[in-house]
């Protein structure tokens, strides 16, 4: 097979940056499949849905995604400070109204062995984005069948190996953090000129922070793209 795979990596919040980079990407680049891990997950879904990228855009900055995005400390929640409860209603809207088109690969991390899983299917559920998402101890850990199952970046970003599993043999790959590992030789990778801000920035949404890094994501990747062709 010679596909084109597109990997977006985890990174709470900076994931505007992917969205802004996919504005720029999708000029040059149409992938067979998507691969995320994480806020990469979510980003891919609705890539791999279609979803227009300025619509996507405008979740990020609109009342949606700032209602998902709002923690709420509990202390009712095994395993995790904040209750995923509004993540989780935030993720089901969105899974409501968009269907995958292309083929699509989630990642998490299984508990307590610390191996990444691969949901791979155009039927991505609610449970497999949340699982994705749930960061170690901020949100609780999600049983999938007789699994439990946590954020697919904690092992791992960004998520090459799922793409090549898959059948790519071309990939561009939208990273949010710093890679801990090898990048393939047939990977292209798309990174911030520098830091996109720290913790707070990373798990807090901001219209304004959220705007400039989808600014930053399609001008910065644009110009890449341009010192490549």
């Amino acid at each position: 097979m010679n596909l084109r795979g597109l990997v977006l990596s985890g990174g709470g919040m900076f994931g505007a940056y992917q969205a802004g980079a996919w504005r720029a990407l999708r000029k040059q680049f149409s992938p067979d499949l998507l691969v995320g891990s994480s806020i990469g997950a979510v980003n891919a879904f609705a890539i791999a849905s279609g979803m227009p990228p300025d619509e996507l855009a405008g979740w990020w900055m609109g009342n949606e995604m700032e209602s998902m995005a709002t923690l709420k400390l509990s202390m009712n929640e095994p395993g995790g400070l904040c209750s995923p409860a509004r993540l989780e209603d935030g993720l089901r809207r969105l899974v409501r109204c968009c269907r995958p088109k292309k083929l699509l690969g989630i990642v998490m991390v299984e508990l307590p062995s610390l191996i990444p899983r691969l949901i791979c299917s155009r039927t991505v559920t609610v449970r497999h984005l949340l699982a994705s998402c749930a960061v170690p101890f901020l949100f609780p850990p999600v049983r999938i069948g007789g699994s439990i199952m946590c954020d697919g970046s904690y092992m791992q970003s960004p998520p090459y190996w799922v793409a090549q599993k898959m059948g790519a043999s071309r990939i561009a790959s939208v990273e949010l953090m710093p890679n801990r590992g090898a990048q393939p030789e047939e990977v292209t990778a798309f990174r911030p000129h520098g830091s996109l801000g720290g913790l707070r920035e990373m798990l807090v949404w901001n219209r304004e922070r959220v705007t400039a890094a989808l600014e930053r994501g399609e001008s910065e990747t644009a110009a890449a793209l341009a010192t490549t062709v």
